[in-house]
């Protein structure tokens, strides 16, 4: 499926917002420049005189390139071309004959359109100095691994293979925001939120106001036993991971099963902290109105104070809420917490049924997914993700819901999905890494998948030696020696799956 709506989505993670137009060339405004001998090295700069470009080339190419796409990076000063997150994966790779490249994306921030035409831009420019691979992998992580995403989406014939390691919002944005407003509308209903849950608005301090007055709602109600049951709850819709609430962090330990308090304030912690991804639908919703076809944007070079009507894009009509917590990782611990208040489950569940519920606008609908579509048509290509059990920035549900799309399409057997059993954010091992790449490797040489039970992966990155399990994750303060983790976790459902399987997707 051939991406069709090439507007520049404003950037948003992180609240560092970019707006770029890119149109991609073949020619080089730069010469390129080769260095070395051992791999051949290629870098210059693409027809849009933004992308850099790296590629390596060993002496002993095999034929397959891996085509990385790096993380989020919010300083335009300093965004150099990657071709993997550390050297100790990156110099395995070339030693085994890989040929390697990169692009540095257009801009810093977050534009996820451009940067995968970007990426399509330094696959070609890789063909026209190298020669065309035999097989092409795709591979990145967290903003980069959905780049990964998109690059498949766009176009499958283009790639035998995908790795998308710690990938942002493979579920797509419809679904996500959808949990999301299941998130604030509980907080709003039960715990007093009082700004608006869609159509927020983009005035002047609107994103500060939001934040603050979450923050706020989020603090009071975790100082009750009452307040923390309802929090619970709130969670439970979108279920927030319960530990690993610094992402930083790669040495949380998970708390007991049945040790409920510190489960919940681990979600407590990790709602105040990662905050924007409620607060930052008002920059979808601006980015939304400002379509050709929604005549919702009073735009204020017009004479408009900016603000937004219309351009919701979340629905929750026909939404049981007492069925989403039954679906709910942390149905047991919601229960259990509103009974240590002494308060009555069925009754907030009947205040939740009562509420008014919120519809959608459908051509909204329509623009969000054409901005951050739903990635679950992968064509013939092979894909594997690589993910952290306790990621605050990447949440486990949105692989299963990125799985669910795939299956969507029937293609569950392209896919695999991996786990690792540890906190922080993109926190691995460079033989955890590998041990990834080999195992798609394997299938990619027309052999069934290879084994993915937690056993056989360690006992796989354990022979690698102690050379290679060795923390390679994006604190630096982590790396050292380290055991591979890989677990055979059991995948919270994500709960408002938007994708081809989806019936009635929007009112």
């Amino acid at each position: 499926m051939l991406i069709t709506n090439r507007s520049a989505l404003g950037s948003r993670h992180r609240l560092v917002w970019c707006f770029v137009t890119l149109c991609l060339a073949g020619s080089l405004i730069s010469p390129v420049v080769v260095l070395g001998k051992d791999p051949t090295k290629y870098q210059g700069t693409l027809a849009d005189g933004k992308t850099t470009y790296l590629i390596f080339v060993p002496d002993n190419w095999n034929g397959t390139l891996f085509l990385y796409s790096h993380g989020l990076n919010n300083d335009p000063t300093d965004n150099p071309a990657k071709v993997s997150q550390d050297k100790r994966t990156q110099n395995w790779l070339l030693d085994h004959g890989y040929a390697l490249a990169g692009g540095s994306y257009p801009t810093a921030g977050y534009d996820p359109i451009p940067f995968t035409e970007s990426q399509f831009g330094v696959l070609d420019r890789f063909i026209e100095v190298v020669g065309a691979p035999t097989r092409t992998i795709a591979w990145g992580h967290s903003f980069g691994g959905s780049t990964t995403g998109y690059l498949v989406n766009a176009r499958p014939e283009r790639f035998d293979g995908a790795l998308a390691i710690c990938p942002f919002r493979l579920q797509g944005s419809v679904g996500n925001f959808n949990e999301r407003l299941d998130h604030m509308f509980v907080l709003k209903t039960l715990l007093g939120f009082d700004e608006p849950l869609v159509n927020i608005g983009f005035g002047t301090g609107q994103r500060t106001r939001y934040r603050d007055r979450l923050w706020a709602v989020l603090d009071e109600a975790q100082q009750t036993a009452t307040g923390r049951a309802r929090l619970a709850l709130a969670e439970a819709m979108v279920n927030t991971p319960q530990w690993g609430a610094d992402p930083f962090n790669a040495f949380d330990v998970e708390p007991a099963a049945a040790d409920y308090a510190t489960r919940q304030r681990n979600q407590y912690l990790i709602a105040r902290t990662q905050w924007f991804m409620d607060g930052e639908r008002n920059f979808y919703e601006r980015e939304i109105a400002k379509q050709p076809d929604l005549d919702t944007w009073d735009d204020p070079a017009s004479g408009g104070d900016g603000s937004v009507s219309g351009a919701n894009f979340s629905w929750n009509t026909g939404i049981d809420y007492a069925d989403q917590l039954a679906d709910s990782a942390t149905a047991d611990m919601v229960t259990a917490l509103y009974a240590q208040a002494g308060l009555a489950l069925d009754d907030d569940l009947a205040t939740l049924a009562a509420a008014p519920r919120i519809a959608a606008d459908p051509g909204a609908v329509e623009a969000l997914q054409g901005l951050e579509p739903v990635f679950g048509d992968i064509g013939d290509v092979q894909v594997m993700t690589l993910a952290l059990e306790a990621d605050s920035v990447v949440w486990p549900n949105t692989l299963e819901g990125y799985a669910d799309a795939i299956a969507a399409f029937g293609k569950s057997g392209q896919l695999r999905e991996l786990w690792i059993h540890r906190s922080g954010h993109c926190q691995f091992t460079a033989a955890e890494q590998i041990v990834a790449i080999e195992t798609l490797l394997a299938r990619l040489d027309d052999n069934p998948w290879p084994s993915t039970t937690a056993a056989d992966l360690n006992e796989r990155a354990a022979a690698l030696g102690s050379e290679y399990n060795r923390f390679v994750g994006v604190s630096s303060e982590f790396r050292g020696q380290e055991v591979a983790k890989f677990s055979d976790f059991e995948v919270p459902l994500f709960l408002r799956n938007f994708n081809a399987g989806t019936l009635n997707p929007y009112p």
